[in-house]
């Protein structure tokens, strides 16, 4: 496989899991992991240095459960060392 296959396959991938995310919606890969999406809601944060106030908006950000097979993995190489 090129670097133009592998491109557009990684392209892909990103477009399906960017596609997912937005919608809420986790994608499992087994073996790997989870990627879920976490949504927070507004909150107050606090300036330290003037003491304001600021209202930050709602965001909804990525987040990745590793998987028990990618977590095995890790741990045999390890050992090994």
């Amino acid at each position: 496989m090129d670097a133009k296959q592998t491109g557009a396959i990684a392209e892909a991938l990103k477009d399906i899991i960017t596609g997912c995310l937005s919608n809420l919606d986790d994608v499992a890969i087994p073996g790997f992991g989870t990627i879920c999406a976490v949504k927070t809601d507004e909150y107050i944060a606090i300036d330290p240095s003037k003491g304001q106030r600021l209202l930050m908006p709602p965001s909804v950000k990525a987040s990745l459960r590793i998987g028990s097979g990618l977590k095995k993995a890790v741990l045999k190489t390890n050992i090994k060392e």
